[in-house]
């Protein structure tokens, strides 16, 4: 358990008691969050936009403990630039950091720093995943509904219109597509996937990051991303204006932007459809992005790692690299550490 940890510089300092004890945690931007196996959460670090939930900016040295968390059993802990959600084992939400767009769910654009509970339709509701860009927020409920609030400018809720929401809305998707089993935002736009293996997408289109043709500038509902006809999707994840999909028989799928290379297609010519990534690297079995970075990676069936798009260098396509794991690639990032996902050891 503590060897996961130390491969973040951050937790290297730690004793091993503590370590041992840590049963969840995240990084951002010099700081870290994590839940002990005693359901206790404490912040340390920078603590950039308010991201400790300590009620406060300042940096915090001393290990301070977030008060509206401890005894909830978290389960989830998921980040934008700005705003910040904790996901309970009985599927509350709680949020803080930036709201000016209504994207904590709280009722209210006012911006918060202390871990606050979404209630409304959301108190009813057991909150499964939570998927997040700085101005809106998707959740996806145990009946595999979704429900969207925040920042509506470009039809990014998938409600038909255009006005923001700062209370969760339920999203309401084609009847023949099945049901949502994974969520992801980008920043102007959602992603959708279906246990058909089909992938939805809404929002600007920027850069094709809907599968739509280019002459498509907004798309205010859930659409079929087109070009993945025939193939099952069985994941997705999304950076700022990119995306990737894996598919049942191991192959990836990208497309969107692609200024650094995070396609990993060889060019940095952006894709408005699906394409498929070559390269000798075999069946991928898990891929990785994050909003706030231009980096895309891998790993395979053999636990190899690949890399594409920016990391200190910019790689067009897939190269393999020495880390044995996403988590350590994401940990010794030269571009920006973060977690990807919770670390969740065990």
């Amino acid at each position: 358990m503590s060897e996961s940890l130390d491969e973040w510089k951050i937790f290297r300092e730690l004793g091993d008691d503590l370590k041992q004890n840590i049963r969840l945690a995240v990084v951002f931007r010099g700081s870290a969050i994590y839940v002990t196996k005693d359901d206790e959460v404490f912040g340390f670090g920078k603590n950039e936009e308010g991201f400790l939930g300590t009620g406060d900016m300042k940096p915090h040295t001393e290990h301070t403990k977030i008060e509206q968390l401890c005894g909830q059993n978290i389960q989830g802990l998921n980040f934008s630039n700005h705003s910040f959600f904790a996901l309970s084992a009985s599927g509350s939400v709680f949020a803080w950091g930036r709201n000016n767009h209504g994207q904590l769910g709280l009722g209210t654009k006012e911006n918060t720093l202390i871990p606050t509970k979404i209630e409304g339709v959301l108190a009813t509701n057991r909150v499964v995943q939570v998927a997040c860009s700085s101005n809106h927020t998707l959740v996806l409920t145990s009946d595999r509904e979704v429900f969207t609030f925040g920042w509506n400018k470009n039809g990014q809720l998938g409600l038909g219109h255009n006005e923001d929401q700062t209370l969760p809305i339920k999203l309401d998707f084609p009847s023949a597509g099945g049901v949502v089993t994974a969520i992801a935002c980008l920043f102007f736009s959602s992603v959708a996937l279906l246990d058909s293996g089909e992938v939805f997408a809404w929002g600007k289109n920027d850069y094709g990051i809907l599968g739509q043709n280019a002459d498509l500038k907004e798309q205010p509902v859930p659409c079929r991303v087109p070009g993945l006809e025939g193939i099952t999707i069985t994941r997705i994840v999304c950076g700022q204006i990119h995306a990737l999909a894996v598919s049942s028989n191991g192959k990836v799928y990208s497309w969107g932007w692609n200024a650094h290379g995070q396609l990993g297609n060889g060019t940095k010519e952006n894709s408005h459809r699906p394409t498929l990534i070559a390269g000798d690297f075999g069946r991928i079995k898990d891929v990785a992005a994050h909003i706030t970075l231009h980096l895309s990676a891998a790993v395979t069936e053999a636990d190899e790692v690949f890399v594409w798009g920016f990391n200190g260098t910019t790689n067009l396509s897939p190269t393999k690299v020495s880390f044995t794991s996403l988590d350590e690639l994401f940990a010794k990032t030269s571009n920006e550490a973060l977690t990807f996902r919770p670390l969740r050891l065990e």
